[in-house]
């Protein structure tokens, strides 16, 4: 459902990697690729219900409301930040991609 929304091509796949990097974060509970070598050593379809319930109302009301993928990412930042489950670690490049892309995301 999410990639249906999502920018489509060659020129958003990183940006769409980095969402993806924050909802599996958070699917995972708090595990992310950099801590392990690129392999996050879990899978976000293996998560709780209750999980799985979160995300899936924010999507749903991201896929209402805005669909801007700035948005979304700004949501799945924030929850993990809420969780204390922290981020993805990039390169230099990816992380000002990152970091533009919280910037673009509205805030309330």
């Amino acid at each position: 459902m999410l990639m249906d929304y999502l920018p489509k091509g060659k020129e958003f796949k990183e940006a769409r990697n980095i969402i993806y990097d924050e909802k599996n974060i958070f699917l995972n509970l708090g595990k992310r690729k950099s801590d392990n070598n690129g392999v996050r050593k879990s899978d976000g379809r293996m998560t709780f219900q209750p999980v799985m319930n979160e995300i899936l109302e924010i999507i749903v009301k991201w896929v209402a409301e805005s669909q801007n993928p700035f948005d979304l990412y700004r949501e799945f930042y924030e929850l993990n930040d809420r969780h204390d489950y922290g981020h993805e670690e990039y390169d230099k490049t990816s992380l000002s991609i990152a970091k533009s892309m919280y910037k673009l995301g509205e805030t309330d």
